[in-house]
């Protein structure tokens, strides 16, 4: 991976605690990479008690401010389970942003939302009080079909050059595109579990082998073509959303 790059990192602060020499890793003056909040524990966080949600959020923060000695201004919600309990808790503990809405519905782990989110000139940027809301890309045709294609399994299924159509495609209406590297996806010597259901198996190793050819890859091939690689922070510091 090209460590000039600016990356945002959602770090897990339970992780944060056992390995807190990660931190100071991301947090190098001399990188200038983001670090937010993925919550305490990797948990669905609605299936959580209202008590337990808010402990999260607030602990989370607390912990990798105290770590890494910098603000932390986002959250993302593991398994992107977010919900209106959550995002009232982030806006009162001081977050400037979350990242956890998915518009993808055959997912039954991904959160929903029924605050009333402000739309704004951007598309899938929203605000609810203090809080912007930057969604997960997804592909759309028609109404009719919605394909996430930004990150995880379903960015390691799709080949090269129809992700970075999307991509391109994407920003011609749009002047950010978001995606979402988790670190384990660049071991491809990871054990192989024969004994998960089909699906997880699949979901988990799809493309395991050619990830980091085809991440960096994209990468090079969107620096050829000028695109700016920044933070969230970043990003939403230097912009003015038009509500």
């Amino acid at each position: 991976m090209n460590t000039t790059l600016l990356l945002l990192f959602f770090v897990l602060a339970e992780l944060a605690e056992k390995n807190p020499k990660i931190i100071n890793m991301i947090t190098d003056a001399n990188l200038r990479h983001e670090i937010a909040s993925h919550s305490y524990s990797h948990d669905l966080l609605y299936e959580k008690k209202d008590s337990q949600i808010k402990k999260n959020i607030y602990n989370s923060k607390k912990i990798l401010e105290d770590l890494s000695g910098k603000s932390v201004k986002g959250f993302r919600a593991p398994y992107f389970s977010i919900n209106d309990h959550a995002i009232e808790c982030l806006v009162n503990a001081g977050y400037k942003y979350d990242s956890s809405l998915h518009d993808f519905r055959l997912n039954g782990q991904y959160g929903t939302l029924t605050l009333p989110m402000k739309a704004t000139d951007s598309p899938g940027i929203f605000t609810y009080k203090t809080l912007t809301e930057v969604t997960i890309p997804v592909k759309r045709y028609f109404n009719l079909l919605t394909l996430p294609f930004g990150g995880g399994g379903y960015y390691r299924l799709y080949p090269l050059v129809l992700q970075e159509y999307w991509i391109r495609s994407f920003l011609k209406t749009s002047d950010y595109f978001m995606m979402y590297l988790h670190p384990w996806e660049f071991d491809s010597n990871q054990p192989y579990i024969t004994k998960a259901p089909f699906l997880k198996r699949f979901r988990h190793y799809v493309g395991i082998k050619s990830h980091k050819q085809k991440t960096d890859s994209l990468i090079r091939n969107l620096k050829s073509s000028n695109f700016k690689f920044k933070t969230l922070s970043e990003y939403l510091s230097n912009k003015k959303l038009t509500k």
